[in-house]
């Protein structure tokens, strides 16, 4: 029998409510990035915000129609007491041709997700790299590295292809970087942290 070991929890969806408000969400970004300079943590060329406000009244309607898909998430793994989740830090990402975001973790956080609000095909593709660099060491995977047919058990990387409105999450942990944009287009995210806070008994485990 077959069984798998060990796993890296990656989702992805779209978010089709946000359309509502996708338009009012692109202006503010870019108001953010007329206003203030960027930041450059894992960015190159591209604009990087400085950490938003949770509380602005778009951001804050945005982090509650995410909110029980980042709960779904979570309860994948089995938490037994019970918890909540904080957004920890939020911030947005607007790369035009020929920008990209270097290899970087998100560290002393728990959970990792970017949100594109507007992103094309071949806008720049978020690669997640494999955790278990032991296999860099190993011949079998190294010299058949062109001679597999994809799958969870011999990727090196997970591709996950850019669309307008998709939330992806995944562990903090986890390398990841995303190609160049090769459009005309900009391709602007919302990305932000998330940490789990375990609660007492008192409090009713949140479900959705």
């Amino acid at each position: 029998m077959f069984k798998n070991a060990f796993a890296t929890l990656v989702w992805n969806k779209q978010i089709e409510q946000i359309k509502n408000y996708q338009k009012d969400l692109i202006d503010y970004c870019y108001k953010i990035k007329n206003d203030s300079s960027s930041e450059y943590n894992s960015n190159t060329d591209g604009y990087q915000s400085k950490l938003l406000k949770l509380d602005q009244p778009l951001i804050s309607k945005f982090i509650n129609d995410i909110k029980d898909y980042i709960v779904n998430y979570a309860n994948v793994y089995e938490i037994v007491s019970l918890f909540e989740i904080e957004i920890d830090d939020m911030w947005i990402n607007i790369n035009q041709k020929n920008d990209y975001l270097l290899p970087h973790i998100h560290s002393q956080k728990d959970f990792s997700g970017v949100f594109f609000l507007k992103a094309s095909k071949n806008s720049g593709t978020l690669i997640l790299e494999n955790p278990d660099v032991g296999y860099q060491y190993q011949k079998f995977f190294t010299k058949n590295k062109n001679n597999f047919i994809y799958n969870c058990y011999n990727c090196q990387q997970f591709f996950v292809e850019p669309l307008d409105l998709k939330l992806v999450l995944f562990p903090a942990h986890i390398k990841h970087f995303v190609t160049k944009n090769l459009t005309n287009d900009d391709r602007i995210s919302i990305a932000f942290d998330v940490n789990i806070i375990t609660k007492n008994e008192n409090w009713k485990k949140q479900y959705v």
